[in-house]
């Protein structure tokens, strides 16, 4: 990729539903001919046992109760607002991190676009969510493996099928069973199987890069208003630049190594915690 994206040559763009322009035209819903679309929403088990008990008090289902929640809420929002758009202040989400880390080069610190290795777009993402918490939408957990946050897979996939990102190497769904209400569930296995099995190798060979339209994206992403302030979004540009110099081209082990020193509290599941620490104090030794 030879040319650079920075945020002073960019003109000024509306980039207004952008993302639901894409998301209406995605592949993953083209098939879907029923008015309703699925929407699964992770809450604390507090939460969930509230919702329960006070559905059964009022006589619902309690999947009837919180979408009768949702709905009402948001009628509210939008008779309250005379504008209902996203506010400039909202997190980024996971796909416009994705898509600016691509994007990082720096010139100076002779850096690659490209990134290889899911284990590495996944940690470096956690670190960029982490470092500029609360300003992105992350869901990292801890796994198998240290932290992982099961959108990334989905949304590398998304932004492939849309030409904005090239992911090489990448093994896609081929074929989706029929019934909608499996849908979810088996992408959710794929994901979780694929990913889990391949974490703990050495050899990854799935690289990552922006399309040229991926690119333009990047540009009226930073140049506009939407989705994001400015100061925000210089920030995320910041530590996406020093994330891919410090991380991007180095063997994989040494950026598992730091996340797992310096975020213990997302490996307490890990198969290779062990394994790991005893390399880190190996390190400290020497």
């Amino acid at each position: 990729m030879t040319d650079e994206i920075t945020l002073h040559n960019a003109d000024s763009v509306d980039v207004t539903d952008l993302w639901d322009d894409l998301e209406d035209r995605t592949s993953e819903f083209s098939s879907i001919s029923r008015k309703d679309r699925q929407l699964n929403l992770r809450v604390d088990e507090a939460l969930l046992a509230a919702i329960r008990e006070v559905a059964t008090v009022r006589g619902e289902g309690y999947h009837t109760y919180a979408r009768r929640l949702i709905e009402e809420g948001v009628a509210r929002e939008l008779a309250q607002a005379s504008d209902p758009r996203l506010p400039s202040d909202r997190p980024f989400r996971m796909k416009e991190v994705i898509l600016v880390l691509l994007g990082a080069t720096d010139p100076d610190a002779a850096n690659e676009a490209m990134l290889v290795g899911r284990t590495r777009l996944q940690k470096m993402l956690f670190l960029a969510a982490q470092h500029l918490k609360p300003q992105v939408a992350a869901r990292f957990e801890a796994y198998s493996y240290g932290p992982f946050d099961e959108s990334v897979e989905s949304d590398v996939e998304f932004l492939a099928s849309e030409g904005l990102v090239e992911a090489s190497g990448y093994e896609s769904i081929t074929q989706l069973p029929e019934d909608d209400a499996d849908r979810g569930r088996l992408v959710l296995d794929w994901i979780r199987t694929r990913n889990e099995a391949a974490a703990s190798s050495q050899d990854e060979i799935e690289t990552y890069r922006l399309t040229r339209a991926g690119m333009e994206w990047v540009r009226r992403f930073l140049a506009s208003e939407e989705f994001g302030t400015s100061d925000a979004k210089q920030q995320l540009w910041a530590e996406c630049i020093k994330l891919k110099a410090t991380f991007g081209r180095v063997p994989q082990r040494e950026l598992v190594d730091y996340v797992y020193a310096n975020f213990p509290e997302f490996t307490k599941n890990s198969k290779i915690r062990d394994q790991v620490a005893a390399r880190i104090e190996q390190k400290s030794r020497s």
